[in-house]
């Protein structure tokens, strides 16, 4: 029988608040405030505090609760402290204020993810308030760069690096408490065309790159699917423009122009390769105009296994606490539990406080109920006897 666990609510509406009010915007913020606040907060509590920097001024948080040393098995609770910038001219509210107004807290970062950490904070007191009534260690994480592919990150810290025996761990991203155990991957391409430049006064001369780019976008999203889909029964490949450059002057047929794409992967979805992001590019544009392409960035999709005695285990909780799917969902991802699954072997799901659509938007805001459901989750996760 689990022990009986009530949230704080002042303690976790007021942390969480705090963590808002602190100003942790990727690049131009920095982590290290919030990483501040958090020693402070965990101070009377945890075990040990470690601060970790792969990258200056870029700081990593572990705090645990209990040895973590692998002579008891350890569950991870994990975030990410930094945060999309935000623009007050264009908000309802402050992002940066943690105003509460009507049942939600309101502020950037809210739902991605300092929720998410208020939660995991507060559930990490209630375990060590009730006398650690576990078999487990605990481990929280807050890591840095989870904006910008997570270098300084988890991407850092799970490269060669030995971890004792992880038993799960648990992502709080935004989910609306829904419990993920598979999560897309993403490819970010950058696509190069070379036309022929001419002047405006005698287009036919040359070959547009900026038409021509648009011809390719719009040939992009049946040819990346038949590329890349390979035997996924988890949705679409999904591609994104996310930018056009192109030209040098408005009285001339522009030579070259850029494309920068996000294409989103699904588990089982075949392998990006400088090859086949080559042959995408190459054949979405018309013979006329050169092309070359590259590799920016590339994180493959993960899923940790559906029999997973964890996955279970998250899965059974969240449904006794009446949020769940009667399917078997895919996180848009990718999230920081690739690093987990893919590096360390450890199951590792998805499962977070507030709406996934409000992440990096105006207007950012989070229930107060749902943060509170979130603690409740954790702490029935920590005391769990068995996976």
């Amino acid at each position: 029988m689990n022990p009986r666990f009530s949230p704080d609510r002042d303690r976790l509406v007021g942390m969480l608040r705090r963590l808002v009010r602190v100003r942790s915007e990727n690049p131009s913020s920095g982590e290290g405030a919030v990483v501040d606040l958090l020693c402070r907060i965990l101070a009377p509590t945890a075990d040990s505090l470690e601060r970790i920097e792969h990258v200056d001024g870029r700081p990593n948080l572990l705090a645990r609760y209990g040895r973590c040393d692998g002579s008891r098995p350890t569950i991870v609770l994990t975030a990410s402290t930094d945060t999309v910038p935000a623009d007050p001219a264009t908000w309802t509210h402050p992002p940066f204020e943690g105003g509460v107004h009507g049942d939600e807290l309101w502020g950037r970062g809210s739902v991605d993810m300092k929720g998410g950490i208020a939660a995991a904070v507060e559930a990490a007191i209630g375990y060590h308030t009730l006398g650690r009534p576990g078999p487990h260690d605990v481990l929280l994480a807050f890591t840095a760069d989870g904006e910008r592919g997570g270098r300084a990150g988890w991407d850092a810290m799970t490269s060669g690096a030995h971890w004792p025996h992880l038993v799960g761990a648990v992502v709080t991203a935004p989910s609306d408490l829904v419990p993920y155990r598979r999560e897309r991957g993403v490819a970010w391409l950058t696509a190069d065309l070379q036309g022929r430049t001419a002047p405006a006064n005698d287009p036919a001369g040359g070959v547009s790159a900026i038409l021509a780019a648009c011809e390719t976008v719009a040939r992009l999203p049946e040819r990346a699917t038949e590329l890349f889909s390979g035997t996924s029964d988890a949705g679409p490949v999904v591609v994104s423009v996310g930018r056009i450059v192109g030209g040098e002057r408005v009285n001339a047929v522009p030579a070259r122009c850029r494309l920068e794409l996000d294409v989103r992967l699904p588990p089982g979805a075949h392998q990006v390769t400088r090859e086949s992001a080559s042959r995408l590019i190459s054949d979405c544009t018309r013979e006329d105009v050169r092309t070359a392409s590259s590799i920016t960035l590339y994180n493959p999709p993960s899923e940790t296994p559906a029999g997973d005695p964890f996955w279970t285990a998250v899965r059974g909780i969240c449904a006794d606490h009446g949020v769940g799917s009667s399917g078997d969902p895919v996180y848009s991802g990718p999230t920081d539990a690739r690093f987990l699954r893919q590096r360390l072997n450890v199951p590792t799901v998805v499962c977070g406080p507030g709406d996934e659509r409000l992440a990096h938007r105006d207007d950012e805001r989070v229930p107060l109920a749902e943060i509170h459901r979130a603690a409740q989750i954790y702490f029935a996760l920590l005391t769990r006897h068995a996976f």
